[in-house]
């Protein structure tokens, strides 16, 4: 029994005895017996107070001991020589703090060992990204010198493949046998083919680069789309392809965008279905999608009837390198749709593909552009047109769809035979006889007594009979015209220039003049001796007299001493470039006449692009370009490509009614604002939107469209920023609609 027990149990005795002895002692009881009493009764009372501290110290030590393990200080230890069975359990508790002591050192060692594991770890980390990025910035350093080589180079090499390009067009209208023809066919199919291998290595070396940048700018679309299938009709011709562009009514014409890239966009796409075609169509169609925030949405599908896509390759198609089939049967450098892919997603725009193996492909670019103040649904055409009948024969479904779409637009009422001796027969019957008869052929087709019997039918030009055929050789438009017709074109004739076609055939108007610049002088300036000819030839072609130049300065100074009303300047040049050329002209000028600038160039940045239009240079024309391409650009008039604000700027008198109602209408808008009328606001703005779609104003329009269905959501007009907003926003766009009809 412990020690402190024992004398708390004395002490209780002593105390119990000292109290018997105080209840049974007589009061006679000696003196030395009391006092014995109370000694005994105060030595109790001290055991139990000596047991009661001993006691209350072991269990303090024991608060003591399990507080700390309690707080994790296992290091501290409970005194062993506590009384009795207390001392037991402070020994237990010191061999479980000596227990979680070993643990916690074990766990600290490991944590050391973990620590110093993730140290190493993130040490080694840290140096393989440093030689990461010193990699990908040696990297980056290599693909912009590369960028600057392969752009210097591209320079020295387009520049002679222009010039073959030039020359070839000119031999092929010098007037060649079969034989040469055919030559001649294979030297253009390799400079074009080398020119775009030059280009796509090019511009992938800039995409990689990070260096790849839009130009934005003010464009005709249905341009852009003709010259591109223009420039592709030969190869569909070669493979006995109809190669058709439909471009809907709706679709705006002058847009802001990248051309040149939307141009490389449509010349890869059309390219490869021509490439993966061997019989059937390549179709281009354009189509409004949508409009939002001022700009258009347009789609641009190219269809094909090849030999459409394995669902496995189409995965892999757009990436660099990959190609349908094997590349020693089709060549290319394997960028082109990489290159479209990435293009289309710098523009902002995403594209798509639709295939099944046998059934050919459709790939669809969805792109936005913005709207112009110029921009329409519709272009200009003669009115005379609807009073005019035409009887077309177009085997292929798709082409003939093509050209009922714009005969009918023109207001021409049409009629369409499946054979020619069907329209042969009638013709000869006489009963009706429309005022045009257009027939699309094939080369094969001369051949063909049924053709040659409806050419003859229209020898005597009654009607005339104007031919479309699938081949851009002159000697097979002239053997078509000598059996009969009264006019011959390559089916990739642009509607322009079939519409002057149609008009001069039908009212016996006089040919439009060979040369629509006769009696005006040029400047050609280029260092390169080959382009600098070539740009004359063309030049001249077009009437023009024509002095050259092959540096910067001796540029200057000709256009000092002649005071030419036409140049055409190359980018680079020795001396001065072709942007300082410019600029030294226009100081020239002072307030005297002003001469037409064109700047031409294989290539131009963004930047130098821009360098070249604040010189003050009119124009941008990328090599290689026609004749057709030239004339629009130095003489819009003469190529009708008159810049248009509303759809029926041929009426003086409606314009005019248009520029006053335009103002008042606004007034009458920024009134119901001022006063804060809701109805008023709504009205208002209905009227402005009704007469932008009747004069087809697709900025306006589109303006005042966002308006109204502002006004239809909103509870009330407020004075703030969103109301000054959307009023700025459609003063603006009446203010550019009434400059662009008053432009000259």
């Amino acid at each position: 029994m412990p020690g402190s027990v024992l004398a708390l149990l004395a002490g209780i005795v002593m105390a119990a005895l000292a109290a018997l002895l105080a209840v049974d002692m007589p009061s006679t009881t000696p003196l030395h017996r009391i006092l014995a009493g109370i000694g005994l009764g105060g030595l109790g009372i001290a055991l139990l107070i000596v047991a009661h501290l001993r006691l209350r110290r072991a269990l303090f030590e024991l608060e003591r001991g399990v507080r700390a393990l309690g707080s994790g200080r296992a290091e501290v230890r409970i005194a062993d020589n506590l009384p009795g069975s207390l001392g037991s359990v402070a020994q237990d508790l010191n061999r479980v703090a000596q227990q979680l002591a070993l643990l916690r050192n074990r766990f600290d060692e490991r944590v050391a060992e973990q620590t110093q594991r993730l140290k190493t770890e993130r040490d080694q980390l840290m140096a393989q990204n440093q030689n990461l990025r010193s990699a990908a910035g040696q990297a980056q350093e290599e693909a912009r010198a590369q960028s600057e080589l392969l752009s210097g180079l591209s320079h020295e090499l387009r520049t002679p493949l222009t010039g073959i390009l030039g020359y070839t067009d000119l031999l092929r209208r010098s007037g060649l046998n079969i034989e040469q023809s055919h030559q001649l066919e294979t030297l253009e199919k390799s400079a074009r083919t080398l020119l775009t291998m030059i280009n796509d290595l090019l511009d992938w070396s800039r995409i990689e680069a990070g260096r790849l940048r839009l130009n934005e700018e003010t464009f005709n679309l249905i341009d852009s789309i003709e010259d591109t299938c223009a420039l592709l009709a030969p190869l569909a011709y070669e493979k006995d392809l109809e190669l058709v562009r439909i471009v809907y009514h709706d679709v705006p014409r002058q847009l802001r965008g990248d051309a040149q890239r939307l141009r490389q966009i449509l010349t890869n796409l059309l390219s490869n279905a021509i490439k993966f075609t061997e019989r059937g169509e390549v179709v281009l169609r354009v189509m409004r999608e949508r409009e939002d925030a001022g700009r258009a949405w347009l789609r641009f599908s190219v269809t094909d009837t090849g030999v459409g896509i394995e669902p496995e390759q189409q995965s892999r198609l757009f990436q660099p390198y990959r190609q349908v089939g094997r590349p020693s049967v089709h060549g290319g450098s394997g960028l082109g749709l990489s290159i479209t892919r990435k293009l289309t997603e710098l523009i902002g725009g995403e594209i798509s593909l639709s295939s099944s193996p046998g059934q050919g492909s459709t790939f669809s670019v969805l792109l936005p552009f913005k709207l112009t103040a110029e921009a329409e649904s519709a272009p200009t055409h003669d009115r005379s047109l609807s009073e005019r009948s035409v009887w077309i024969y177009e085997p292929h479904a798709t082409a003939r769809l093509a050209l009922v779409h714009w005969l009918e637009f023109w207001g021409m009422q049409v009629r369409a035979f499946d054979d020619p001796q069907t329209i042969t027969s009638t013709l000869k019957r006489g009963v009706v006889k429309p005022d045009l008869v257009i027939a699309g052929l094939k080369p094969a087709d001369t051949e063909n007594p049924a053709i040659r019997d409806l050419l003859a039918a229209c020898a005597a030009h009654e009607p005339p009979l104007m031919a479309l055929v699938a081949s851009a050789a002159l000697p097979l438009h002239d053997a078509i015209c000598d059996a009969g017709a009264a006019a011959c074109h390559p089916k990739s004739l642009g509607r322009q220039r079939l519409h002057d076609e149609v008009l001069r055939l039908t009212t016996e108007a006089s040919a439009p003049t060979a040369q629509p610049l006769l009696g005006r002088r040029a400047l050609v300036a280029d260092n390169n001796l080959t382009n600098r000819r070539y740009l004359s030839v063309l030049c001249q072609g077009l009437g023009l007299e024509v002095i050259e130049a092959a540096d910067g300065r001796a540029a200057v100074g000709l256009w000092e001493r002649e005071r030419p009303g036409i140049v055409l300047l190359d980018a680079h040049m020795p001396g001065l470039s072709g942007a300082e050329c410019t600029q030294a002209i226009r100081r020239l000028e002072g307030s005297g006449a002003r001469s037409r600038i064109l700047a031409v160039s294989a290539h131009l940045e963004p930047e130098e692009r821009l360098a070249f239009l604040n010189a003050g240079a009119d124009e941008i024309l990328i090599k290689p370009f026609d004749d057709r391409q030239l004339l629009r650009a130095l003489e819009p008039a003469a190529a009708g490509n008159k810049p248009v604000a509303a759809k029926l700027t041929t009426d003086p008198e409606l314009l005019s009614l248009l520029c006053e109602e335009l103002p008042q209408q606004y007034a009458d808008l920024e009134r119901a604002f001022g006063e804060r009328n809701l109805d008023a606001a709504r009205d208002a703005a209905h009227t402005l939107r009704g007469t932008a779609a009747f004069y087809h104003l697709a900025s306006l329009r589109q303006t005042t469209s966002a308006l109204e269905d502002w006004l239809k959501r909103a509870t009330g007009l407020q004075a703030g920023v969103q109301s000054r907003r959307e009023l700025d926003n459609v003063r603006r766009a009446v203010d550019e609609t009434l400059s662009a009809i008053n432009r000259p």
